[in-house]
């Protein structure tokens, strides 16, 4: 809750506005980039479902990878503001831990407590797949993990 208020003479005290501001908190969890997979390109051309293949024999076949004969690297820009966290995370964890599991999780104050319950979480849902989690925390000057 922010108040807001000017304090003034006793006369003045009498024309005080108090100002409330409820401080809404939404928890909004964005992918912002896509596998690189032969299945993700089928997604994308609208020959599977999402559905379809998370069940497809060939979904972590990569077409991108260090050690391919051609790179193509994804680059991008978006604005952050202070308190926001950014996930950097392997499949392990998106593919056994649902995104409103995450969003909760990714509140907590500190970028450790966040990086091992996300492992957590990942790992008693069946932890078929390594798990990598990285939080950076956008801070005003300083950016933590």
């Amino acid at each position: 809750m922010y108040l807001s208020y000017h304090e003034e003479t006793k006369d003045e005290a009498q024309q005080k506005i108090w100002t409330f501001y409820e401080a809404i908190k939404i928890i909004i969890v964005e992918q912002i980039t896509t596998d690189h997979t032969f299945v993700q390109d089928l997604i994308d051309d609208g020959t599977l479902s999402q559905y379809q293949a998370d069940h497809h024999p060939l979904r972590n076949m990569l077409d991108q990878c260090v050690g391919c004969p051609t790179i193509r690297p994804d680059s991008s820009s978006f604005p952050v503001l202070p308190g926001d966290r950014i996930l950097l995370c392997s499949d392990g964890l998106t593919r056994q831990v649902p995104v409103d599991k995450i969003g909760p999780v990714l509140d907590m104050h500190n970028a450790r407590t966040v990086s091992e319950q996300l492992v957590s979480l990942a790992l008693e849902a069946g932890g078929k797949d390594n798990v990598t989690v990285v939080i950076l925390i956008c801070g005003n000057n300083f950016i933590g993990y």
